[in-house]
């Protein structure tokens, strides 16, 4: 299917100054023949990016580029150090501990899969009218409540079997993930081109999706670390969901220093930060 995907209209047009290209790739994409819009934009960012100086990888750190370089790493440690590969992993024994039968816990763990697609189409609707940091704010809190719950839920139902314990093991991992795609799971992807003119941006996403990778590799290390250690999965699930929701504590209070941008534009977000 990619062989069939055009090559990027900004690239062409700011980088490759192919604007004939772009404007067919453009074409291909938009299905519009009206792009006077889009080509003006790329023209306004050519224009910057000519007096602008050229950007290289050292200057994230030593520039004005570094705090909200910080925000966007932060944003994507959020993300894999949120506990959804917890949940996801081990989403069927999470819901057999809370009393499920095994077709039953299968089975809701698959309709976890179908909550992520929705609810990022419902990130999609909401994020232009809320604000990115509304949105995330409100999936890291979301995230963090439901973790408590469901620890206080599993321990509670673990000592007092019950379908009411069981049902609300079920709500709370639900809420979870309703909470995390619709922040900390959709937002980091682009929130970070945003934060950085054009001839940074490439870095600035680069760099930051690095650290995803790495706290993804750090997060699988140390899943795996517990396994080898002998400990059950229902106290893999507890220990995780302690550790998390700690962790979501001090994002929360980070991500307090987001700038509320909406309409902003990228300029004038940089001399906020």
């Amino acid at each position: 299917m990619f062989f069939f995907c055009p090559e990027s209209p900004s690239w062409l047009y700011l980088f490759k100054k192919d604007k004939e290209g772009a404007r067919a790739a453009l074409e291909k994409l938009r299905r519009n023949s009206d792009l006077s819009f889009e080509l003006d934009e790329y023209h306004k960012q050519e224009v910057q990016m000519t007096s602008a100086a050229q950007v290289s990888v050292t200057d994230m750190f030593t520039s004005y580029r570094t705090r909200p370089l910080i925000v966007a790493c932060i944003m994507h440690c959020s993300q894999q150090l949120s506990g959804v590969n917890a949940v996801i992993f081990y989403s069927t024994s999470i819901f057999r501990t809370a009393g499920l039968a095994h077709n039953d816990a299968q089975y809701a763990t698959l309709s976890l899969g179908g909550i992520m697609i929705l609810m990022t189409f419902v990130c999609m609707v909401l994020v232009d009218k809320l604000g990115r940091r509304t949105l995330h704010l409100s999936g890291l809190a979301g995230c963090m409540v439901s973790l408590i719950s469901l620890t206080v839920f599993l321990t509670v139902e673990k000592e007092n079997p019950g379908l009411t314990w069981s049902c609300l093991c079920i709500a709370s991992v639900g809420v979870f993930i309703i909470s995390f795609n619709v922040g900390p799971g959709s937002i980091p992807w682009f929130y970070t081109s945003e934060l950085f003119e054009p001839n940074s941006a490439r870095w600035a996403v680069s760099i930051s999706i690095a650290v995803n990778w790495l706290c993804n590799f750090a997060v699988g290390v140390s899943f795996l670390h517990l396994q080898v250690s002998g400990i059950n999965q229902s106290d893999i699930s507890n220990t995780t969901y302690y550790t998390h929701y700690l962790l979501y504590t001090l994002l929360t209070i980070h991500t307090t220093y987001y700038t509320h941008y909406l309409l902003y534009t990228t300029y004038y977000i940089h001399y906020l930060l």
